[in-house]
């Protein structure tokens, strides 16, 4: 980590420390309300609780990360640019919410929400409303509560059991100390004129190819697949962003798999061999192959989804054990989709982490009305592109717009109904109709004229949505 970030990073932590924390030798404490996790969800959890007329002490957050609440999302893009990085405290939560309040540790000072930083739960007793949880120092923390929201969040797949795993130049991204090594490393990369190596091909392998290929370094791509993000892409849609992948000079592998690595003789990364036999020089090697959720603590405690997560009700409860004032959101959640008929899903994105969080807290201080309703949502950014995807992708696509241009779609149709919808370089108009007609799932003349009329489409239903709802009122 460099002096400069070392130093921005302890000024956050130090600054919760003087502001926050209220922590002395073995402790024991009880709270109204008690977040395990410091993530996205954590942020938006206490901002919504101030919201709701939360008193003084009554709520404490739990984190094992060495800073506030973030937009994770900025890691894999704002804060590796060239130029301008984004840093903290600029990002905290819920900097995704136009006006909201910038939480930092006086916000959270102010607020009277005691936050412990780089603490980890070591176990948790749900019928007792107790956890205990150790700090640096160290110091030991017993905690009870009234009401507990999970919001654990997901951990790292990692190649630990791969040959060379350990060497130095192999990074992870996942909290922002991990993205300060990974800024260092670029820098180390970029001054032996060396290569970088991503593995994987979605969300993380994308944005990080893209964030370290502007820096002038030579950049390759590992898909296990035969595409890009086929969690997410059509095949068309695919081919369109490894056509744009190929014109900022990265070149992407498929069909293959990082195997082992090999030292270049000084205790650092020096070459990717993969499962094919290919050996990939590299100096930097960027992991991301993946994250499942972080529950183990709550293994044979709770309820977990073979799909990953907390299995929960509609209102974000654990499944059986409504009475425990127990609440999960997040990547930890396993939560029924009402707009899939209510199968269980787990959900591993930040919209969600954000949303489950407000409704998690709505619930608790008696204001949610109904079951938790998701709109799926996905979105990412690389070099100047910027795609949204609302609803389901369910059916069949049809296109509309112009690739060359860099302004196009398609919308997922089934018995004549649209029921999702994707867009390269939508406006922020458009986007808001995207999420409109995905939420109204409305029908169509023909295919022909979905695909000629493109986003205007999404625009009229919109607008006469709008113009309905203000007619009832």
């Amino acid at each position: 980590m460099t002096s400069a970030v070392k130093g921005a990073a302890a000024a956050v932590t130090e600054g919760v420390a003087a502001a926050a924390q209220k922590t002395v030798g073995d402790a024991q404490e009880h709270y109204r309300y008690v977040i395990v996790g410091g993530g996205v969800g954590a942020g938006y959890a206490a901002a919504e609780f101030a919201e709701c007329g939360l008193k003084a002490n009554e709520l404490c957050i739990i984190s094992s990360d060495q800073a506030l609440p973030y937009e994770r999302p900025a890691l894999s893009k704002g804060y590796l640019k060239p130029s301008s990085p984004a840093r903290l405290p600029n990002f905290h939560t819920c900097a995704n919410t136009p006006g909201a309040p910038k939480q930092t540790a006086a916000w959270y000072f102010k607020q009277g929400i005691d936050v412990k930083l780089k603490t980890r739960v070591t176990s948790v007793d749900i019928k007792g409303k107790s956890l205990e949880a150790e700090a640096p120092g160290p110091r030991h923390h017993h905690i009870t509560w009234d009401n507990l929201v999970i919001a654990t969040g997901s951990k790292l797949i990692s190649m630990d059991k791969a040959e060379g795993s350990g060497l130095k130049g192999i990074v992870y991204l996942r909290t922002v100390g991990e993205a300060d090594d990974l800024v260092q490393e670029i820098q180390e990369c970029k001054s032996r004129k060396g290569h970088c190596v991503v593995i994987g091909a979605s969300y993380i392998g994308m944005e990080c190819g893209a964030s370290v290929a502007p820096h002038g370094i030579d950049v390759t791509m590992v898909a296990s697949g035969d595409r890009l993000f086929p969690r997410l892409f059509t095949p068309e849609i695919s081919t369109f962003y490894e056509d744009e992948f190929a014109k900022h000079g990265i070149k992407i592998i498929k069909n293959d798999r990082a195997e082992r690595f090999v030292d270049a003789g000084n205790g650092r990364v020096g070459t990717v061999v993969l499962k094919s036999g290919t050996k990939l020089p590299c100096s930097l090697c960027v992991v991301g192959v993946g994250v499942k959720p972080e529950v183990e603590l709550f293994k044979g405690k709770l309820p977990l989804a073979d799909s990953g997560g907390i299995q929960v009700d509609g209102s974000l409860r654990p499944v059986g054990h409504k009475a425990d004032s127990v609440y999960v959101i997040g990547d930890a959640a396993a939560f029924p989709l009402l707009r899939r008929g209510g199968d269980l899903q787990n959900v591993q994105h930040v919209q969600h982490a954000r949303e489950s969080a407000q409704y998690a807290v709505q619930s608790i201080m008696g204001k949610a009305s109904g079951d938790y309703d998701y709109l799926p949502f996905f979105y990412s950014r690389e070099f100047d592109l910027g795609w949204k995807l609302y609803g389901d992708q369910a059916g069949e696509p049809v296109y509309f717009g112009d690739k060359a241009e860099g302004k196009f779609g398609c919308f997922f149709v089934k018995d004549g109904k649209v029921l999702g919808v994707f867009a390269e370089g939508a406006s922020d108009d458009e986007a808001k109709a995207m999420r409109a007609v995905a939420d109204l799932r409305p029908s169509f003349q023909s295919k022909d004229t979905l695909a000629r009329q493109g986003l205007d489409f999404a625009t009229k239903i919109a607008e006469a949505d709008h113009a309905h709802k203000r007619a009832k009122t």
